[in-house]
């Protein structure tokens, strides 16, 4: 009911997100803390939320359940298979603020910034226009990343 009735009463104590539940606050909390309560009873591997503990876990099984319908290419998580499917569409949808190159994944994207757009290549050396666009790509691949996850 609360959804319907207005406001968002569960506030971060760190920043301006809010929610309409608990839980949502508690997870996001996560990533200012630190805190990653769920471990991976294979491997160790600890995570913020019991959602990506059961999704790494997945790799332990050997279970593949998405597969592509172009090639032999197989994957236990969908995202995976989504990034995959670029390589037989050609979409780009990574384009450089600088020179309109158009890239596959962010990280492609990043290194040809790095490689291209910067005095040295190895790191410090950004120019503050370089700077600039990694900050609007950081935006970006946040805004991108949440309405992935169903977050706004």
């Amino acid at each position: 009911m609360k959804v319907h009735i207005g406001g968002k009463p569960y506030a971060c104590q760190f920043c301006p997100y809010k929610s309409n539940f608990k839980s949502n606050l508690v997870e996001h909390i996560r990533t200012h803390t630190g805190e990653k309560p769920y471990a991976c009873t294979v491997c160790q591997r600890e995570f913020s939320t019991k959602t990506n503990v059961l999704t790494h876990m997945k790799i332990h099984s050997g279970e593949k359940r998405h597969a592509c319908k172009l090639c032999q290419y197989k994957s236990f998580q969908k995202a995976n298979l989504d990034r995959h499917m670029l390589t037989h569409t050609g979409e780009k949808k990574f384009a450089c603020n600088l020179c309109q190159a158009k890239f596959t994944s962010q990280s492609i994207l990043t290194s040809h910034i790095l490689r291209v757009h910067t005095d040295n290549p190895l790191g410090p050396g950004l120019n503050s226009r370089s700077q600039h666009v990694f900050d609007e790509v950081d935006q970006t691949s946040s805004l991108t990343s949440n309405k992935r996850n169903g977050k706004k």
